[in-house]
């Protein structure tokens, strides 16, 4: 039988991970209307470059980030837009380190 002093380490090694990790999410910047932004695709979704086809964006070639695409779009609602076509997460890409987005916006 585990002990109580067990199972209080236990949900401690997974509380810590996944308070760390939502609140690193929370302070992301979120993506400010008309600026360039960081996207993101699910992994087994469709591509970043596609929803950014999509959500009426275009593509701005920023240097190769490791993951996404950076993208923009005159419209206010492109990144409300991005989310509904599948973006897992569309970030302010002038606010994000320079290697996250191959240069910074």
């Amino acid at each position: 039988m585990m002990n109580k002093h067990a199972l209080v380490a236990g949900l401690a090694l997974l509380w810590f991970p996944i308070t760390s990790i939502a609140a690193t999410l929370a302070v992301l910047p979120g993506a400010t209307p008309g600026a360039p932004v960081l996207v993101l695709s699910r992994p087994f979704g469709p591509s970043a470059e596609s929803l950014v086809a999509t959500a009426g964006g275009y593509l701005i070639d920023q240097g190769a980030p490791p993951f996404g695409v950076v993208a923009t779009s005159p419209s206010a609602s492109f990144s409300s837009r991005l989310k509904a076509s599948g973006a897992l997460m569309v970030l302010d890409a002038a606010l994000l380190p320079g290697f996250m987005c191959g240069a910074n916006a």
